[in-house]
């Protein structure tokens, strides 16, 4: 006979059963995994075009002010 085993979703607190055979979450909080990881990486990329803009200016003010 086949064992079978049930697969738990990994997150805090949820017992749910994974949708998939090598899946780590449940549906629901794949999704919302998903859908956090989508607006971390519009964050990051526009602190990567912020943070360089925002030195420049602060150099240049600075340079202005010692002169």
């Amino acid at each position: 006979m086949k064992k079978t085993t049930v697969k738990k979703c990994k997150y805090p607190k949820c017992h749910k059963e994974t949708y998939k055979k090598h899946g780590i979450f449940c549906l629901e909080h794949s999704r919302k995994i998903k859908d956090n990881s989508k607006k971390t990486g519009e964050v990051l990329v526009a602190v990567t075009v912020a943070v360089p803009i925002a030195l420049t200016t602060a150099t240049n003010i600075i340079k202005q002010i010692k002169k």
